[in-house]
């Protein structure tokens, strides 16, 4: 992949991986940043089995060259109603500090608000320092510990 130029972050354009190719190219981005494309828990089966059970979207940003920037993987939460939960993003390294993730966080905001009541995300701090942060950044909210594992909440603006 070629270095990422600096773009506007209000011309930032968002995709959604709408077919089986889309899913993985995307899924490429995560095996490459987290490596495991393999792995039982976050395999592209995974994400084929939370695309079609659990009604999950993965949004994506595309750079001029058509690779991914960065993406959201976003589904139904399992227990709570009205909620969805980000299970999986990640930006590529050459794409980094450039709002990528930001914007793919407000898109879901924009996208899901009206008809769920929440969007909710875990983090392992110790892994990824810079989210809680960010997280705060835009409004989550920590709802609890599991362990390592942190859980955060972003309250969503009903519909009007």
């Amino acid at each position: 992949m070629k270095q990422a130029h600096r773009s506007s972050y209000r011309r930032m354009r968002i995709d959604e991986a709408k077919t089986d190719a889309d899913v993985e190219t995307v899924f490429a981005v995560s095996a490459a940043v987290f490596g495991g494309d393999d792995d039982e828990k976050h395999g592209l089966a995974e994400w084929r089995r939370r695309r079609q059970v659990m009604h999950g979207r993965i949004f994506y940003v595309p750079s001029d060259d058509g690779s991914v920037l960065g993406f959201v993987f976003v589904h139904a939460h399992a227990t709570s109603a009205k909620t969805m939960h980000v299970w999986i993003a990640a930006t590529h390294p050459c794409a980094r500090r450039q709002g990528v993730m930001r914007r793919l966080f407000q898109h879901c905001r924009s996208t899901f608000g009206g008809d769920h009541e929440r969007l909710t995300v875990n983090t392992f701090p110790a892994r990824f320092p810079h989210m809680p942060p960010f997280l705060a950044a835009l409004g989550y909210a920590p709802i609890g510990i599991q362990g390592e594992k942190h859980c955060y909440a972003l309250q969503l603006e009903p519909a009007v």
